[in-house]
């Protein structure tokens, strides 16, 4: 499931100039087909995943499209204030479950799914 959320991430950006690919120094051997497709647009901000979601949150007011990758505790405790206050985000990760925000016309809300691995995306 983690091959297929890169390869269609790095699908969606061949089109969109705005996805840009955020890691939490995670994902190495399977982020690299993005990485090295879009160098400029691929940011591994270290061991440092609520900032990471600050920055996503930074980038997605300025108009960019960010998909930030962690692991599900990592990407959701501690960022949790700028997922659920932000705009909309979108969130791939290798563990148990994942926090999505959904946008709603005032702020984004959140909702949990559980999966191995999956893509988290809010529309």
């Amino acid at each position: 499931m983690r091959a297929a959320f890169v390869e269609t991430l790095t699908e969606l950006a061949e089109r969109d100039p705005r996805i840009v690919l955020l890691t939490g120094d995670l994902g190495f051997n399977m982020l690299e087909p993005f990485a090295e497709r879009f160098p400029d647009r691929f940011f591994n901000v270290g061991v440092a995943e609520q900032n990471m979601v600050g920055v996503a949150t930074g980038m997605a007011e300025a108009g960019l499209v960010p998909f930030v990758y962690s692991i599900a505790t990592f990407a959701t405790m501690r960022p949790y204030e700028f997922i659920r206050n932000g705009p909309v985000l979108r969130c791939g990760s290798s563990a148990w479950a994942v926090g999505s925000s959904t946008a709603t016309t005032a702020r984004p809300t959140t909702r949990w799914r559980t999966s191995e691995s999956s893509a988290c995306s809010a529309a």
